[in-house]
């Protein structure tokens, strides 16, 4: 199945762009609000979906690689960037390619209570039109779009119990009479089954809404479950999986999707 080999060589493409990044020595945007261990940070993402649109199946593959930055000093600076390779098939349609690359600064703040810990932040950013708008299945915009990005998290004080949650507003730079802006959303609740557990199962709701253009009022709920492993004995990587299952849509297509996550954490521990 074409599908199958896609699968296989955007994974090989993955494990190089990640092999890539070690030699030369780490938030879907971050879903998470606090920072990592290091000033740097690899985030590659691997992500298969399927869904229906019509008599259409829609099939994906996408891999992720985003670097993100929040240093020890100035401790209240984040950016990030975003570099997605796509392959897609819509009916007898297929295309492959680079997509459209983001790039994201902003604030970030971190509050220590007796009850546990917030920690967030707030970016602004563009999208670039490097995916060719032209493909059929398309794999970019076509116009330079603009990103605000707002990310969330809290943890209990011994980091067993933890709640995440973002917003994800990308705003049409042309066309706008026809194009909509598109809103991600979600919060998921995480725990561990002890506070020194390397695994956490985390779930919660995830919605994709659709504003203004000839999509407006379009949306899909989907319900994400998930569990990410994290060694005791380093702060350097964890890996991560998950899995959004659509529960409820308007006019837009549903399915199901599952991610691979692999972070790892370079430059100094702070």
């Amino acid at each position: 199945m074409k599908l199958k080999r896609r699968l296989r060589n955007c994974a090989l493409i993955g494990l190089l762009g990640i092999a890539s990044n070690l030699t030369s020595l780490r938030a879907e945007h971050p879903f998470r609000g606090a920072e990592g261990p290091t000033d740097f940070q690899l985030d590659n993402r691997l992500t298969l979906s399927e869904r229906e649109s019509g008599k259409l199946n829609n099939y994906s593959l996408e891999n992720n690689s985003i670097l993100k930055w929040w240093p020890k000093n100035p401790s209240w600076i984040f950016a990030g960037a975003s570099i997605p390779y796509k392959y897609a098939e819509s009916g007898a349609a297929q295309s492959e390619g680079i997509g459209d690359i983001s790039l994201l600064l902003g604030p970030r703040f971190v509050h220590r209570y007796s009850f546990g810990s917030l920690h967030y932040s707030i970016a602004g950013g563009v999208r670039l039109p490097t995916g060719d708008a032209d493909a059929k299945p398309s794999l970019g915009s076509g116009s330079i779009d603009y990103m605000l990005n707002a990310g969330f998290t809290y943890l209990t004080p011994d980091k067993q119990f933890n709640v995440d949650a973002a917003g994800v507003f990308t705003f049409a730079g042309k066309d706008r009479n026809h194009r909509s802006d598109n809103v991600f959303t979600g919060a998921v609740l995480g725990a561990k089954p002890t506070s020194s557990s390397s695994l956490r199962a985390f779930a919660g709701p995830i919605v994709n809404y659709q504003l203004g253009g000839n999509n407006d009022g379009n949306y899909r709920v989907s319900l994400r479950t998930g569990v990410r492993f994290t060694p005791v004995n380093t702060k350097r990587w964890h890996i991560e999986g998950w899995a959004d299952n659509d529960i409820a849509s308007c006019n837009m297509p549903e399915g199901i999707s599952g991610t691979l996550v692999f972070r790892y954490n370079f430059g100094k521990v702070k």
